[in-house]
């Protein structure tokens, strides 16, 4: 299954879009900083000074760059489908990042890139098994697949809240994807992943450690992943096979699902939540996972790493039980995914409660801070 380290074509791939987003991020900062393309800190968002966007179109040129170059000869009819899509993505995302376009606008975008995608029939086909459901009718398999694009798409556009978080899933997750499809002699989608994981993984430098060139991929960047991890993930599921040392995967589907748990079970949450409150489920606030690991003291990173640490596992937990039946096994993720993530709600919630069990002593603390920082203004 692991043969693809040595294979020319995925290493090849997963190389040349490193060395392709390491040699373009710096002209690319320089661009975004002098048209005033930056990101500026406002009431939501968690980092410090204007930060220059457009970080994927790094990964958008790497990505396609590496995919065209490395893609086999006569698979290469598969980007002719997907490349226009992904080019009208970006520059939807694009002016959402300029304009900040209204939701509403951004669906219908998202849904005309799906609707175009499975209408060259690329779609899931079948539950295999799940809930007792095997081949699906032929309108909800368009339904569904559109259903997955357009949810995947947006969980990792809602993701990308603090450094690294959307790039560090999106390597992990088109690194397994990826083995996957080259285990099943799948050639272009896997140069597609392992071009994906060459590009974020340069990209993760700029964005974590960068000084000089640090840089945000923006909406442009976040869609763009979640539409190829989408895009990945459906691919395993329309063929409905796996690799040949694992042979009984009665719940390979929720495998795949199991690649983006974090970043599906989050949405879902945040979703719910808002609407209990009779909110829009696009309402911007910071009741993401990420947000309640920010307020627990961790940095960026810390965060990151423990958020796509625990995405991992629960990969890791779904292919040790792949053998079970789907549905319980899908109970053991969802719910399993769902009770870590409530975690640092929980210890949130406590230690607010504890501060405000706390009463005069604790507002005497805040208004001697407010005076203090007064002073030094």
């Amino acid at each position: 299954m692991f043969h693809f380290i040595f294979d020319p074509y995925t290493m090849g791939a997963m190389v040349l879009a490193m060395v392709i987003t390491l040699v373009a991020i710096p002209p690319i900062v320089r661009t975004a900083k002098a048209n005033g393309l930056v990101a500026k800190m406002n009431g939501r968002t968690s980092h410090n000074g204007d930060v220059p966007l457009l970080g994927g179109a790094a990964i958008l040129l790497a990505t396609l760059t590496a995919t065209s170059f490395i893609t086999p000869s006569f698979e290469f009819h598969f980007l002719k489908i997907f490349l226009p899509v992904m080019i009208f993505l970006f520059m939807m995302g694009v002016k959402d990042d300029l304009i900040d376009m209204p939701m509403r606008t951004k669906l219908i975008y998202e849904l005309a890139c799906a609707i175009i995608i499975s209408a060259f029939g690329f779609r899931i086909v079948s539950f295999y098994g799940i809930l007792g459901i095997y081949t699906l009718p032929t309108w909800f398999s368009y339904f569904f697949t559109v259903f997955v694009i357009i949810g995947i798409t947006n969980a990792f556009n809602l993701l990308d809240g603090i450094d690294g978080l959307a790039s560090g899933i999106g390597i992990t997750s088109a690194a397994v994807l990826g083995t996957w499809l080259f285990a099943t002699n799948q050639g272009f989608y896997s140069v597609l992943a392992f071009s994906l994981v060459g590009s974020l993984s340069a990209y993760f430098y700029f964005n974590v450690w960068g000084k000089k060139y640090k840089i945000f991929m923006g909406d442009a960047g976040s869609l763009l992943i979640g539409f190829i991890i989408s895009i990945l993930a459906i691919k395993i599921l329309e063929i409905g096979s796996f690799p040949n040392d694992f042979t009984n995967w009665e719940g390979f589907p929720i495998i795949v699902m199991s690649t983006v748990i974090i970043p599906i079970v989050d949405t879902l949450r945040v979703s719910f939540t808002r609407i209990i409150k009779g909110q829009s489920p696009f309402y911007p606030d910071k009741i993401h996972l990420h947000h309640y690991m920010l307020k627990l003291g961790f940095s960026h990173l810390a965060a990151t790493v423990i958020i796509v640490t625990v995405n991992l596992a629960f990969t890791v937990l779904a292919f040790a039980l792949g053998d079970m039946q789907p549905f319980a096994l899908a109970m053991i993720i969802l719910f399993g995914a769902l009770a870590v993530t409530l975690i640092p709600i929980f210890m949130v919630k406590n230690r607010q409660k504890s501060q405000v069990g706390a009463g005069e002593p604790l507002q005497s603390a805040k208004k001697s801070a407010i005076q203090s920082e007064s002073v030094k203004i």
